[in-house]
């Protein structure tokens, strides 16, 4: 094979791996699309509780008279934007369930999980991050998603940086 076929072929493999990644990017980008993590209507929801990592102190969130209010671990007016952050998650895109077995939760970070998250009786638990597409498994009664990383940002925030003036 001369030198100039060798460079015929190789670009013809590079061209099929560069249409094999454009149809992975399109199937993570619909998928995502496919439905919302829960049913939940955000503004019915009248007690948070976050739970950071495993065996920390909760940051507990009420409303009251439409305020709402941080309870734990400190008490003061809670930002209302940054409360909102939260309650937006129960709407947020997710891929189609995924089917995995106890001992795949456990590796993807679910078992035991690594954040929670519930938003009056709707529980939330947050593993890792999965590392081709950038999204972190979340799992929803007993359904498994993929929801955009973005989404850690506020799971994430100091109880301070909750407090509103």
């Amino acid at each position: 094979m001369t030198l100039f076929e060798r460079w015929r072929v190789n670009q013809r493999l590079l061209l099929i791996v560069c249409v094999l990644a454009v149809l992975v990017q399109l199937e993570l980008h619909f998928s995502a699309r496919r439905g919302q993590l829960t049913v939940l209507n955000p503004e019915r929801v009248e007690h948070i509780v976050l739970t950071q990592a495993p065996n920390a102190e909760a940051l507990v969130f009420e409303r009251s008279q439409g305020q709402w209010q941080l309870t734990a671990p400190l008490t003061a007016a809670a930002d209302a934007r940054m409360v909102e952050s939260l309650l937006a998650i129960a709407t947020a895109a997710v891929t189609s369930p995924l089917n995995l077995t106890a001992t795949e939760r456990a590796a993807v970070g679910l078992d035991p999980p690594r954040m929670k998250l519930q938003l009056n009786d709707t529980k939330l638990y947050f593993g890792r991050i999965e590392p081709i597409s950038r999204r972190v498994y979340v799992q929803h009664q007993q359904r498994v998603f993929l929801l955009d990383e973005r989404w850690l940002i506020p799971l994430t925030r100091t109880a301070e940086t909750f407090v509103g003036d």
